[in-house]
């Protein structure tokens, strides 16, 4: 009898145990918004939704995420082309170009949900989710404190006498505007009653990359090269190549501006080789000679095999060096 009992006793215990366990476990259902449409949980009024899947975890949340900057982009280039037919030509055009370099949204107040396994398949499955309220007051954050630059650096270009230090500040403000104008097509993506309020300042955005046209035919440059050494001649093609990215156009003969560019090297040699240590001083003047900016840097000592190998590495590293950082700040 008391082995029966402890038997019974036993036996209980295991299935209490048992179905404990399982109560404890966690669901192997696929969620709802898996199931059904993720806007009966997500309201397509307040919110941005876009599911992702992969064989990993971290995968599905990527693929959710591109899948939401492709929400963007779509929505974006449908903007630019609303745009465009209510607006001049000139507009559409630098709407539409500026659409098509920019291929990645920048994603704010990104959720997720836990991710599901469906072992059926071997995928897993994640929801992302954008509340679109809080993600449009980023956007506008942006968009206001980038229309304040712009407007300060247009300010600033209409006091400036110098042609030089104008078309500067003007290019700062084409550059604030394609990150405005990014900025504005990304928050009415996600609240469209914002169209009508941002169409004013898309307008006289325009009115920037006009004016920087109209002063083209006054940002002609020559470049004067002062070396020992020829093998320093590509640093010429490079100075060229940053001037024509600020809007300058090259012109041998009665140019506005002129280039100085020195270039000296010191020249050392130990047991382990030939070493080369350049320095460079860039100088732009007016037709006045009025210095107008300057740029000089003594960079370190370059080795190689051979003199002549360690000078067309100075090269490498002066041309590097120009492309990277010559009048970018």
């Amino acid at each position: 009898m008391n082995y029966f009992r402890k038997r019974l006793l036993f036996t209980f215990s295991v299935f209490v145990f048992f179905a404990v366990n399982c109560a404890a476990a966690p669901s192997k259902k696929a969620p709802a918004w898996l199931t059904d449409d993720p806007h009966l949980i997500y309201s397509e009024n307040e919110y941005l939704t876009a599911i992702g899947e992969g064989n990993s975890d971290s995968l599905a949340r990527d693929d959710a995420l591109n899948k939401l900057s492709q929400y963007f982009d779509t929505k974006v280039h449908s903007e630019g082309l609303a745009i465009r037919a209510t607006n001049d030509s000139s507009f559409s055009s630098s709407s539409l170009q500026t659409v098509s370099v920019e291929s990645e949204a920048d994603l704010f107040c990104v959720n997720f949900t836990d991710s599901f396994f469906d072992k059926k398949n071997a995928k897993y499955f994640i929801l992302a989710y954008i509340n679109k309220k809080e993600a449009a007051e980023i956007y506008r954050s942006k968009i206001e404190a980038l229309l304040s630059s712009i407007t300060q650096n247009q300010k600033n270009a209409r006091n400036e006498r110098e042609v030089f230090f104008k078309a500067l500040l003007l290019r700062k403000s084409a550059e604030f505007c394609k990150s405005a104008e990014k900025y504005i097509q990304y928050e009415t993506a996600l609240i469209h009653d914002d169209v009508e309020k941002y169409k004013p300042a898309l307008v006289d955005m325009t009115k920037i990359f006009s004016e920087l046209d109209s002063l083209k035919p006054q940002l002609t440059f020559s470049i004067t090269m002062n070396q020992k050494e020829k093998v320093f001649n590509p640093v010429f093609s490079t100075l060229a190549e940053a001037l024509e990215k600020q809007g300058f156009s090259y012109s041998v003969n009665d140019s506005m501006y002129r280039i100085i560019a020195d270039i000296s090297c010191e020249e050392e040699v130990y047991e382990t080789g030939p070493f080369v240590r350049p320095s460079l001083d860039v100088l732009i003047v007016n037709k006045n000679g009025e210095g107008l900016y300057t740029y000089s840097k003594a960079y370190g000592r370059t080795g190689a095999k051979t003199m002549e190998q360690a000078y067309t590495r100075s090269v490498s590293k002066i041309t590097k060096d120009l492309a990277e950082n010559f009048m970018t700040e």
